[in-house]
């Protein structure tokens, strides 16, 4: 299943509640199997890919939680990778952050979730994503 969703967050989300979640929006999801493909990388699964952004060189980890291990990618555009761990709900699953000039000045996020989870999983996954968001925004408004 695959995710697309504009943010403008980078940390990785620390909850792991269980329980019923509201649905996404239909149009966000479209199936998917195999690779889990994103931004600009590739790997055979979750865990492949995972292991293949470990190696590289232009890579620093980020701070984890029980729930998931963030990397932030810095050649070619600063990308954040969050994969969720073995705890996490909705695990396999890969999130891409990339950062990207916004037109008239500031910056955006991009964020592609690929989550190989239950339909229930992933929109709880995409739901924490969206908290996270909210919470980002609402911290902003408060320093500015």
């Amino acid at each position: 299943m695959r995710i697309a969703v504009a943010t403008v967050a980078l940390a990785a989300v620390s909850s792991n509640s269980v329980g019923a979640v509201e649905p996404v929006p239909e149009g966000i999801h479209s199936n998917m199997n195999g690779s889990p493909d994103i931004c600009g990388l590739k790997g055979k699964s979750v865990a492949d890919l995972e292991s293949a952004v470990k190696k590289r060189r232009d890579v620093e980890i980020l701070q984890g939680t029980v729930d998931y291990t963030a990397y932030a990618i810095t050649r070619g555009g600063m990308r954040v990778l969050t994969f969720t761990t073995a705890h996490n709900r909705a695990h396999p699953a890969v999130a891409c952050r990339e950062i990207a000039d916004a037109k008239g000045g500031g910056s955006s996020v991009q964020t592609t979730i690929n989550c190989f989870n239950s339909r229930e999983n992933c929109d709880w996954l995409y739901r924490e994503f969206e908290e996270l968001t909210g919470r980002t925004l609402r911290s902003a408004e408060v320093q500015q």
